[in-house]
């Protein structure tokens, strides 16, 4: 395998799809924990009017009973949010940048990032080392990058080339 680092800036590439599908697939999980939610909701509220419509139980029972329901409305309402709180983040500006420090001879393999917790790894390969240091050093200078590093790297043969497979972790921070 000869591999071929050109960057090819007028069509979208591999981690350009990676990522729609990423966030297809994220948008398709919070619609159906919304869903669930909707589902969880109307089922107690049919409970909550058979109970209405029985003659009274005793008092601990129903307190019991009323526990549980709202603590699985709030269970499922925390999980909502978050969701939701995942999808409002600035992912644009966060994958705008890193396109914007592409390097001739480093191609990224994934991204993996909390927008919560503000922290980021990044898995790519490069042509020999020098072009991973290169990279490694442009990250470290880009604004809104605090404390990116080196946490692996390794040599592997791929068709009788090799070439340096490096994983790099930092925080980002949102304007």
């Amino acid at each position: 395998m000869n591999l071929d680092f050109n960057v090819q800036s007028s069509r979208p590439g591999g981690l350009s799809w990676l990522l729609l599908v990423i966030g297809l697939a994220a948008a398709a999980w919070v619609m159906q924990a919304w869903q669930t939610a909707d589902a969880g909701f109307s089922a107690a509220q049919a409970r909550i009017a058979s109970l209405q419509a029985k003659p009274a139980q005793r008092p601990s029972e129903k307190t019991a009973k009323a526990r549980r329901v709202d603590a699985a409305a709030q269970n499922r309402q925390r999980t909502d949010d978050a969701a939701r709180g995942q999808l409002a983040l600035p992912w644009t500006r966060l994958l705008e940048t890193l396109q914007r420090q592409q390097s001739p001879g480093v191609a990224l393999l994934s991204l993996d990032a909390d927008g919560h917790r503000g922290d980021f790894t990044l898995t790519a390969f490069a042509k020999n080392h020098a072009a991973m240091l290169d990279y490694f050093e442009e990250l470290q200078r880009v604004p809104g990058f605090t404390q990116v590093s080196l946490s692996r790297h390794e040599l592997r043969e791929v068709d009788a080339d090799t070439v340096v497979y490096f994983s790099l972790r930092g925080l980002w921070t949102q304007p």
